[in-house]
């Protein structure tokens, strides 16, 4: 649980944006008024600006998004199971009375989830644990929210991941004891060339 923990927290400090103000205050730290470090700054807030825009942001993302199937795609997959992967939860939703509830990633996942439940007849598994351990997996409010919304309450759920290694890997585990080795991957475009290598 610590290495978990720590991942995360190295994880949050390394990306953006989290990075780029780490950058600025080591600049700061080092004394800001110096030229090149004066440019350096100025560098990191420009970049920082840039990949905050709509244009750069959605040419980055869409450049590590590869082709993904539609429903459409979907009429008679030999796939045993839709397996839908937690994207991350809110914290203190103040729709669900300061409950911690499903982030906008992980709501739309469920609801390709149920689609795909709709259309093909196929078991779902979710799978997603809780990181922090400070409450509900993300695995059970899916499995709530696809009870709650699509009246879909034959559910299987993997609450031991805590990445998408850890997703793979139990996932896998559950599913070769029901004998199921095929599977239709529910997430999103961004996140499925890791996925799916995973």
């Amino acid at each position: 649980m610590f290495i978990t923990n720590l991942k995360f927290i190295l994880k949050s400090f390394l990306l953006p944006p989290c990075f780029f103000f780490l950058v600025l205050l080591i600049l700061i730290a080092l004394g800001i008024r110096k030229k090149p470090l004066k440019i350096a700054g100025y560098l990191v807030v420009s970049l920082f600006y840039l990949l905050a825009t709509p244009l750069l942001s959605r040419t980055l993302t869409g450049s590590l998004e590869q082709k993904v199937s539609s429903l459409q795609d979907f009429a008679e997959d030999k796939a045993q199971v839709i397996v839908v992967l937690g994207g991350g939860r809110r914290a203190f939703a103040p729709e669900l009375g300061g409950k911690d509830g499903l982030n906008q990633a992980s709501l739309s996942r469920v609801i390709w989830g149920a689609k795909l439940h709709k259309k093909l007849k196929k078991p779902i598994l979710v799978s997603g644990g809780n990181p922090l351990a400070d409450g509900v997996s993300e695995a059970k409010m899916m499995a709530d929210t696809l009870k709650t919304l699509f009246s879909i309450d034959n559910v299987w759920l993997e609450e031991s991941s805590y990445n998408t290694e850890d997703n793979a890997v139990y996932a896998r585990k559950f599913l070769n004891k029901q004998g199921i080795d095929r599977v239709i991957l529910v997430t999103t475009a961004l996140h499925m060339p890791r996925a799916v290598l995973e």
